[in-house]
């Protein structure tokens, strides 16, 4: 029960937070809600007004699974994509350096395809976040549902969260903000080094990229490899569970007959 200040004029407003987390709900579970409101009409008797009936469901352990089977295929892609972008901008870079090696001093057009070099690179920036976003989520997903997984894939898990961490680091930051402010006052030394050590980086965030797509498929073969041996215990205990109940005639033949099934097409679906 939440009781309301007095309101100032004919309407109010209020929130009201309520954390679902404190009902330790189940993957598929589902909780029903409605708001209700109270007067106080001391004359008239107290009257009330209710919402219609809301739903809140948990995915199942299924969706869940879709959903993070989807997020390794967008992280590897974008991975993938990313690989690509920093291969083509130190091909850029290094031809745009020796372009301006020629040069006296810098002019517009090279002004212009300085910031072209550092839009890619903040693109470059961007995906490898939303890569690191979807791959954070997988995690997250585990601990909520409690699917974490054994020690050792735990670790390595950790490692690509650091690998992600650390991919932009402060320096590649740092050269890019310095280009930028040399790119207002075109000064050629230092644009061709802050160029070079921007060539430099890329290399090695090419290297790291790889390591990472190579890293992230053992990963992801890992945890399958891991859940499905995971089922099959489960999938044995209920095998268990059945003939036992068979051998004590706790249930109809037609009982236990569908109970087999299931099991049969639980372990046809991992078969699979």
């Amino acid at each position: 029960m939440f009781k309301m200040a007095k309101p100032s004029g004919k309407q109010t407003q209020f929130d009201y937070t309520f954390d679902l987390a404190e009902l330790a709900l189940k993957p598929g579970d589902e909780v029903s809600y409605y708001f209700q409101v109270f007067d106080n009409d001391g004359v008239n008797g107290s009257k009330s007004a209710k919402t219609n009936l809301m739903l809140f469901e948990m995915p199942t352990l299924e969706e869940i699974d879709k959903k993070e089977d989807a997020n390794n295929e967008d992280i590897q892609k974008k991975l993938e994509e990313s690989l690509k972008k920093s291969k083509q901008i130190q091909e850029d870079m290094k031809k745009m350096r020796e372009e301006v090696l020629q040069k006296k001093e810098l002019d517009w057009q090279d002004r212009k395809e300085l910031e072209k070099l550092l839009d890619q690179q903040k693109q470059l920036e961007e995906d490898i976040n939303e890569a690191k976003d979807k791959f954070d989520e997988n995690l997250k997903n585990q601990q909520e549902f409690e699917q974490q997984p054994n020690e050792e894939l735990q670790e390595k898990q950790e490692k690509m969260q650091e690998m992600f961490e650390e991919l932009m680091s402060e320096e590649m930051k740092e050269i890019m903000k310095q280009i930028e402010d040399l790119l207002q006052e075109l000064n050629k030394d230092e644009a061709l080094e802050m160029m070079e050590d921007m060539e430099m980086n890329d290399e090695e965030l090419e290297m790291e990229l790889d390591r990472m797509i190579e890293m992230l498929k053992q990963l992801e073969l890992e945890k399958d490899m891991a859940d499905q041996i995971k089922d099959l215990e489960e999938l044995a205990k209920e095998q268990e569970e059945l003939a036992k109940e068979t051998e004590e005639e706790s249930k109809s033949p037609e009982e236990l007959e569908k109970e087999q099934e299931k099991i049969n097409e639980k372990f046809d679906k991992i078969q699979e």
